[in-house]
């Protein structure tokens, strides 16, 4: 790629950008956040035939990104390359590599967004930021959620993405610095709010999959709904700690769905459960 055509494409991401950063989707957001963090929670359904409707709402959900979310999603990774230099195009081609994001496989994002605007959910928790796709689905499909986000916020694009989901998204998304086995303890004790919603995507590997299963109960409400990224056979640890959670009565699965095809050499698969 030559200069000048580089110079045009980083002129149009730009462009894309500041339109999106001036779109309505903050207008919601001040008004939203503002009620949810003074704790108005419509309860979560106790009624196990409620499992069997999220189930049908999710199996027939779309499989096609609207244009807006697609916008706000391509923004978001254009946020998170900028925090490489302009020339560097090759970083900026293959910074996901082994690790990927929802946006490579549309049908998760659709998964996502009906996930996180399911009656009752409000205060939505994830571990694992990466560049904000996963928190830009579930604030946009759920006007009326907030989010606390759980991350190590060690990544080269860390700063980048959560200051351009913070602008987005104002008043609707909470910043809790440092690994889950340690943060999400502490919030489950000091913190006043519960949460609604668990997304667990952090560490891959060992037992914290299943210590942030597990620990994600004590922070959130009876009942909530938990989900957990990269149920297949490339992540055995992940499918381990779901079972066992489920072996234990920690969670009920609702649905799990595996994808065809493999996203960065990796399998893919997701799952959303309840707690007990």
């Amino acid at each position: 790629m030559n200069q000048k055509s580089l110079r045009l494409q980083l002129r149009s991401r730009r462009t894309a950008l500041c339109c999106i950063l001036l779109t309505g989707a903050a207008a919601v957001s001040t008004v939203a956040g503002t009620r949810l963090h003074n704790g108005h929670h419509t309860p979560l359904s106790t009624d196990p035939s409620t499992n069997s409707a999220t189930r049908l709402k999710l199996v027939r959900r779309s499989s096609t990104i609207p244009v807006n979310l697609r916008a706000l999603l391509e923004a978001a990774t254009f946020a998170a390359e900028d925090a490489y230099p302009p020339t560097d195009l090759e970083t900026r081609a293959n910074m996901f590599r082994g690790m990927g994001n929802i946006f490579e496989v549309p049908r998760q994002v659709m998964f996502v967004s009906a996930a996180a605007s399911l009656p009752g959910v409000q205060l939505i928790g994830e571990i694992g930021f990466n560049a904000g796709h996963s928190a830009i689905t579930a604030l946009w499909s759920n006007e009326n959620a907030t989010l606390v986000s759980f991350d190590t916020q060690d990544l080269d694009w860390s700063k980048q993405s959560l200051s351009f989901v913070s602008r987005i998204y104002p008043h609707r998304i909470d910043r809790v610095k440092g690994p889950s086995q340690v943060t999400i303890p502490v919030f489950a004790s000091k913190d006043a709010r519960k949460l609604d919603m668990l997304f667990v995507d952090g560490v891959h590997s060992g037992d914290t999959p299943y210590l942030d299963i597990v620990n994600g109960r004590l922070a959130s409400l009876p009942h909530a709904y938990v989900m957990i990224d990269d149920w297949s056979e490339s992540f055995p640890d992940v499918q381990t700690a779901w079972q066992r959670a489920k072996r234990e009565g920690v969670i009920e699965e609702i649905l799990c769905e595996t994808e065809s095809g493999r996203f960065n050499g990796f399998a893919k698969g997701y799952c959303l459960g309840k707690y007990l």
